[in-house]
């Protein structure tokens, strides 16, 4: 009973550990949505659409503001700490902090 609740606490953890693993991406491009693009319940709120490379695919993700954070600090050309967790990305700030957008495409990175 003990090995089990060992070998099930590793695995737990290990999962804890892979879904916050980071990758480098290069910004590709940082745009504000045009409101005319959007459906009128999310015209209210800016938008940003964020592409990053990885060394296997490029996310196009999109960024609600919600708060007072704009992404003006995620420059394009300049490689950031991303990672993927179900539909979301996640940029790491320079701060820290994690900036979660949803992932609206996927590419193959050829």
């Amino acid at each position: 009973m003990i090995k089990k609740i060992a070998v099930f606490s590793v695995f737990v953890s290990g999962l804890a550990l892979a879904q916050k693993a980071y990758e480098t991406a290069k910004v590709g491009d940082v745009q504000l949505v045009p409101a005319a693009a959007l459906r009128p319940s999310d015209q209210s709120m800016e938008n940003y659409d964020i592409v990053l490379s990885t060394s296997e695919n490029i996310y196009t993700c999109r960024y609600v503001r919600h708060f007072l954070y704009r992404p003006n600090d995620i420059v394009v050309g300049s490689e950031v700490k991303f990672r993927v967790d179900g539909g979301h990305g996640y940029v790491e700030r320079e701060s820290g902090k994690e900036v979660k957008c949803s992932i609206i495409r996927v590419q193959k990175n050829n």
